[in-house]
């Protein structure tokens, strides 16, 4: 049971060596995909960080400047589908975040409402009052939705439409949660240690992302494989990171991670199998 949801399914004692030989294959491309992917990933990250690094600012509360690295997984998408296939991948890719099919207006107004939700009432189950400088301005409040749907978009396309099929399909989707949201998580600890969080706050929140992994990749198999779920889920829970202050509650990454695990065995108990398309040809 466990080696299943770590790397995929296990042959049962009926399945024949092309079977058992076909699944190999599929894993091997799957841990494949993710060193490739990791590996652009984080060489077209660095700069932000040495750029962070010098100059230092918080364009919000809790924000560094290496935080536009969010550009980063679509462009490292972007250059993985141009190497393997010219612009008509490219172009493939971005299709992707087109859904293939109707989308549930339920299941969406859950992709917004869950993540905010584990947010807040995390935080209403340890109430701290924030400090004076995470609560954001008037104007920083006005412009955070688009700031964080454009920034989730970016994300996304390297996350959700490329490397999720990729991964999912030899690891299923609970590995493909696991193994992805470990990378998103190693990939955000510097800029969190740049804004000065504790080692302690460090692990609680690497852990709640890879639970909120979990809970991207199971929406976007409620959602038929629409994209815009795991947008509207990964702008959602960052906006209920960054307003929380506003309701005189301090953010806690560890009531946060143990209601996202809630919410991820619910999904994973309720969501069916079925894998991402990949984006592109």
């Amino acid at each position: 049971m466990i080696a299943s949801i770590v790397v995929g399914p296990v042959p049962g004692p009926h399945v024949g060596a092309k079977e058992r030989s076909s699944m190999a294959r599929d894993r091997r491309a799957s841990f494949a995909s993710m060193l490739v992917f990791a590996a652009v990933l984080f060489m077209a990250s660095w700069p932000f960080w040495v750029i962070s690094r010098l100059y230092g600012g918080h364009p919000l509360p809790g924000l560094p400047l290496s935080a536009a690295m969010a550009i980063c997984p679509a462009l490292a998408a972007i250059l993985l589908s141009l190497w393997s296939g010219g612009w008509p991948k490219v172009r493939g890719l971005l299709a992707g975040l087109v859904s293939p099919a109707p989308v549930s207006g339920l299941w969406l107004g859950l992709a917004v409402a869950l993540p905010a939700a584990s947010v807040v009432l995390a935080a209403m189950a340890s109430p701290t009052p924030p400090p004076a400088n995470a609560v954001p301005t008037a104007m920083q409040t006005m412009l955070l939705p688009l700031l964080l749907v454009l920034a989730a978009t970016a994300e996304e396309i390297g996350w959700s439409v490329w490397l999720t099929p990729r991964v999912s399909r030899g690891l299923g989707l609970t590995g493909a949660g696991l193994a992805i949201g470990c990378l998103w998580a190693v990939w955000h600890v510097l800029p969190w240690a740049e804004v000065g969080h504790t080692d302690d706050w460090i692990l609680w929140q690497a852990l709640r992302t890879v639970l909120l992994r979990l809970v991207i990749v199971r929406l976007l198999v409620r959602n038929g494989r629409a994209v815009v779920a795991a947008i509207l889920c990964h702008a959602a829970d960052n906006m209920a990171v960054f307003l929380i202050p506003l309701l005189g509650l301090a953010y806690d990454p560890m009531p946060a991670c143990l209601t996202m695990g809630i919410l991820a065995l619910l999904l994973a108990r309720s969501s069916g199998q079925a894998v991402p398309r990949s984006g592109g040809p």
